[in-house]
């Protein structure tokens, strides 16, 4: 019973209504001042059954104060309530000491019920009621004042939920255990603000689960959204965290609370390894599923014992091929009275208590029984993947019971394959990958199971050193009608196969799904679509006699690149590829597809240059927009490199690539560096030679035409040029080199300076004058000159011409015509010589 009260406050209203609200059975003395209250203490003459301190109204120090009252008092478990604003943060306040709070003068008349029920309770328990970690109430003290508020109102008014902070454990291994210790603080910190301005409750009830009790009404509200957000964002960590959620509505206000309680941790419970969903409500089919689990539990070692527990094999087929490739083992529960009880309905029980290491030991034992027999009647059985669960990785014997089964049974190692789930890498994830890593270089081929349904899908890819990876269907759904996840399971396929995996689809249920999946490259299926589990007999006439393969598709690498190694950012591969000075890429050939996986700065920047977008340019089939010639040559090279691994460039055109003009042309050298079975990866350098190709069809161009024009002329006919010392023709008609007696092939091959070689000494500088004069001048020029002929007579030749300059053309090209006058010199000739006469 409650008898003194000692009120600490400046406020002399507020004490009196304390003094109001306690009635006259209580008395209440009051103390301004800290030093006040610790003479009244101190002195021992006012023993106090609580304290009340009136923080709204000021007091100086109060941090320290619980800690002086309980000194004062000599005893820890003397309640202290604390009277606060309606915005005030509490939690500092009970961080500091406080029993509890109330926010004036809204909930004052509160008052007198909390510290009764405190006092009552730590009467019986010296504990604090405040967990010091959070500044939450603690278990007792919530349980406490839950059932009073559900008393007081009527039944489904209050929700109780249950949060659990998924892999904590990972945190604290992490991050250590004071950055835990802040994930705490904040993910308590968001709740409280959620359900104290609301009327509710919370506590942390253990570890790294709290409780919290509020209105049903608030359910669905954007409060509680926000709330749940702020919650799995703890600033303190560089990601999310996921908060699992289980509830309960409070239909029966009689139930205990510690049945509430349980309940929405049974609704907590049936999201362990769901991903997909992170708050579940209890359903009374929840109760059901844990009586049956514990019946269950009850007759799991007689199973056992009794050889209950079975494996039944579900075959694996190549799509592409229909050939059987092998079989996963999988666990049936045959029951006396209930018949066979399906996996689903008791592994989840047995991974939860432990008993899923001796069912499997058992299971692994049979198949590997299994497998001698076969082997012993010439059967040439084909590979099982047997299952291991995260709680068999962890138990020390495990990397020996799987060899000892190994000698045992006389096996080939590879006829025992092992199939673990994805979301077994999601706790303690190192160890797990150390001890894969150990099966792996024993000579163990390890599947990772159920791809894609757990959230770190990338992570088990790029840090366990699995084989085989098996897509799980389910998380796409119906990829014949996404066309996104569509896209996404093909990126997939192509990232685990160019990691050096083999890859299997299960769950596969249709044909079209099948075929879906060989278009994409991924053949290995397993599911109903081929059949169901089937008993060891059933399975054995599947594969006796019938088509079958032994090795799962890998991809086979050209000369010495690792590919593992080329897609490491660290590796020396990349640094060469990323820092390769001309533009490079890695292109993926599939049919008659050719797309770009990676690409240097440099390609970018060669690509750009054509007028094309980075992100166009990178998303670009190349197939699609090369002209015809230019793809009946690529492919027969690039089969080439893959046949002799050599380097084998060429020139492409490209056709209306986006953004740029109607002709692109690159060149590109190729090297085939991996192949599978319907793909191959391609080292690619590349050169942009569209301008050089445009000025040479340039040239080409105006030398037809200019060839067109000069064609009719009378004469010889000759159009040079002159670079670095070197005479270049760009067009002779056939007359100039007829009237000296050659052929076309002889003047190119006999004259390399051409018309010069034949000129007559005397009369070579006053040809390069006139030249000199026409190129820096740009005006017509005439000169008579001699030239030997090739039978080596000397013809009288008049040459015009002048020098230009085209379009295209860097230099400039000197166009002469050159006439015979050897007649007309003659003539003149004997004309002078009668004048004379």
């Amino acid at each position: 019973m409650v008898g003194r009260i000692l009120f600490v406050g400046k406020d002399d209203g507020t004490c009196k209504e304390v003094e109001r609200l306690f009635g006259r059975t209580v008395q209440v003395r009051r103390a301004c001042e800290r030093v006040e209250m610790g003479e009244v203490l101190r002195k021992g003459a006012f023993p106090v059954s609580a304290v009340v301190l009136d923080l709204l109204h000021s007091i100086d120090g109060w941090r320290n104060i619980p800690d002086q009252i309980r000194a004062l008092v000599g005893s820890s478990c003397i309640p202290i309530i604390a009277l606060v604003g309606e915005e005030d943060d509490v939690l500092p306040i009970i961080q500091a000491g406080a029993s509890a709070f109330i926010r004036t003068p809204r909930d004052l008349p509160s008052l007198p019920g909390i510290v009764n029920n405190l006092h009552t309770t730590v009467a019986t328990d010296s504990s604090i009621r405040i967990d010091r970690r959070t500044g939450l109430l603690n278990r007792e003290t919530f349980f406490s004042l839950a059932e009073e508020m559900i008393l007081s109102k009527p039944a489904g008014y209050y929700v109780l939920s249950c949060l659990n902070i998924d892999s904590f454990k990972v945190v604290n291994e992490q991050y250590g255990e004071e950055r835990g210790n802040e994930v705490l603080w904040h993910v308590g910190k968001a709740f409280f603000a959620f359900v104290d301005p609301i009327g509710g409750i919370c506590c942390r009830y253990s570890a790294d689960k709290f409780s919290a009790i509020f209105p049903v009404s608030f359910l669905k509200s954007q409060e509680i959204l926000q709330c749940h957000q702020k919650a799995e964002n703890p600033p303190c960590l560089p990601s999310r965290i996921r908060i699992r959620i289980g509830r309960c509505i409070i239909d029966d206000p009689t139930l205990p609370i510690g049945n509430i309680y349980n309940r929405a941790v049974l609704a907590e419970e049936s999201l362990h390894g769901r991903y997909d969903i992170s708050i579940a409500q209890f359903e009374q089919s929840m109760m059901d599923d844990l009586l049956y689990e514990q019946k269950i539990v009850a007759q799991m070692h007689d199973a056992l014992a009794g050889g209950q527990f079975a494996p039944w094999y579900q075959p694996v087929y190549n799509h592409a091929t229909g050939a059987l490739i092998g079989a996963e083992a999988l666990v049936r529960w045959h029951h006396p009275t209930e018949g066979l009880i399906p996996p689903n309905r008791f592994i989840p029980a047995f991974e939860r208590n432990g008993f899923i290491y001796e069912m499997d030991i058992s299971v692994w034992r049979q198949v590997c029984e299994q497998l001698r027999q076969w082997i012993d009647q010439g059967r040439n059985p084909l590979p099982v993947s047997v299952n291991v669960s995260r709680i068999d990785i962890l138990k020390q014997d495990f990397v020996s019971v799987l060899t000892g089964l190994i000698d045992q049974y006389r096996l080939p190692i590879e006829l025992l394959r092992l199939e673990i789930t994805e979301s077994a890498f999601s706790q303690y994830p190192e160890r797990i990958t150390a001890v894969i890593r150990q099966l792996v270089e024993i000579g163990f081929t390890v599947e990772t199971d159920d791809f894609g349904s757990g959230y770190s899908s990338l992570n088990s890819l790029k840090d366990v050193p699995v084989q085989v990876v098996k897509l799980d269907m389910r998380f796409l759904g119906d990829v014949g009608n996404t066309r996104r996840g569509g896209s996404i399971l093909e990126s997939v396929v192509r990232m685990v196969k160019w990691l050096d995996m083999a890859v299997i689809a299960e769950g596969v249920e249709t044909l079209e799904q099948a075929d879906y999946l060989k278009s994409i490259g991924c053949f290995y299926v397993q599911g109903y679509f081929y059949a169901r589990p089937m008993t060891s007999q059933d399975y054995e006439k599947r594969f006796i006699g019938s088509s079958s393969e032994r090795t799962l598709e890998c991809i086979r690498t050209v000369r010495n690149l690792r590919t593992s190694s080329f897609w490491d950012p660290d590796s020396l591969d990349s640094f060469i590829f990323n820092n390769y000075l001309g533009g490079a890429c890695i292109l993926e050939v599939r049919g008659a597809r050719v797309e770009v996986l990676r690409a240097n700065d440099k390609y970018r920047q060669v690509i750009g240059t054509t007028g094309i977008a980075i992100d166009d340019a990178l998303r670009v089939d190349w197939a699609m927009f090369m002209d015809a010639e230019s793809r009946s040559r690529f492919f027969p090279a690039l089969q080439r490199s893959v046949e002799t691994g050599d380097e084998i460039g060429g020139e492409y055109q490209f056709l209306d690539l986006p953004g740029c003009a109607h002709q692109v042309f690159l060149h590109v050298s190729i090297r085939a560096i991996a192949t599978s079975r319907e793909r191959i990866l391609v080292y690619c350098m590349v050169e942009n030679t569209t301008n050089l190709h445009i000025a040479q069809q340039r040239e080409q161009e105006i030398t037809h035409q200019m060839g067109e024009i000069l064609r009719n002329m009378d004469g010889g006919v000759a159009a040079t040029t002159f670079v670095d010392g070197k005479l270049n023709y760009l067009y002779v008609n056939e007359q100039y080199h007829g009237m000296l007696g050659f052929t076309k092939e002889q003047f190119e091959q006999e004259l390399p300076n051409g018309l010069r070689d034949l000129v007559e000494p005397s009369f070579l500088p006053q040809l390069q004058q006139a030249i000199a004069t026409s190129e820096h001048a740009g005006i017509p020029v005439s000169i008579e000159f001699r030239a030997r002929t090739r039978e080596g007579r000397y013809l009288w030749l008049h040459g015009s011409g002048m020098s230009c300059i085209f379009d295209g053309i860097e230099v400039p090209v000197h166009v002469s015509v050159i006439i015979d006058i050897t007649r007309q010199k003659e003539e003149a000739e004997q004309f002078r010589f009668l004048n004379e006469l």
